[in-house]
């Protein structure tokens, strides 16, 4: 339901809206909830993504967590979504930090150096990248990297990091319009030998 959003960037609500069953996210300090008496108002125990969700009719919401903290696990599921509070983990998968948003009987994430194996039901330790989150089938490799990171040449590598932003984004927008006209001298030179041809 929700695609690839699992946790908005330093903002406290994952606002949900479903209208005609085309489901939107907006990410905001403040939930969406605008009834009289709001359900998705104030924090919930050991969740760091609060999720305010906007059911078809637009009329009701229903307030919950998208994932919780370290420690905690979800409890009574949201569908597809995550789940109305967060409990203490009394039956703790060994080395496990997060448990899953949408499955609280696995392993979202583990602590350092270890890594989430591919079934989720268990933490391996695992020292090829200290940024793995999720390892391949064999466990000898790194499937998935952990929030913010993504895989480059089998290693995982910081996507964003705000003290680099300007400098990144210059960097990044040079490459881009390069790489773009590189791209359209070379569409054109390859039309011109068609037309010659």
């Amino acid at each position: 339901m929700l695609g690839d959003c699992g946790q908005c960037n330093g903002k406290l609500w994952m606002n949900i809206f479903n209208v005609g069953g085309v489901i939107t996210i907006h990410c905001s300090d403040t939930s969406n909830d605008d009834q009289t008496t709001p359900t998705c108002t104030g924090t919930l125990t050991g969740c760091d993504q609060m999720v305010c969700v906007e059911t078809v009719d637009g009329t009701t919401y229903k307030k919950g967590c998208r994932l919780c903290q370290a420690g905690y696990k979800g409890a009574t599921a949201i569908t597809d979504i995550g789940y109305e509070t967060c409990v203490d983990d009394a039956d703790a998968i060994t080395n496990c930090s997060v448990y899953g948003p949408t499955d609280n009987t696995v392993c979202y994430s583990c602590t350092s150096g270890n890594a989430v194996r591919a079934d989720g039901k268990k933490c391996l330790a695992f020292a090829g990248d200290t940024n793995c989150r999720l390892l391949g089938l064999s466990g000898q490799y790194c499937r998935e990297c952990k929030n913010n990171y993504y895989l480059s040449n089998n290693t995982c590598t910081l996507g964003y990091d705000a003290s680099t932003a300007t400098t990144t984004t210059a960097t990044t927008t040079a490459t881009t319009t390069t790489g773009a006209n590189l791209m359209t001298a070379s569409a054109f030179i390859m039309t011109l030998l068609v037309f010659f041809n």
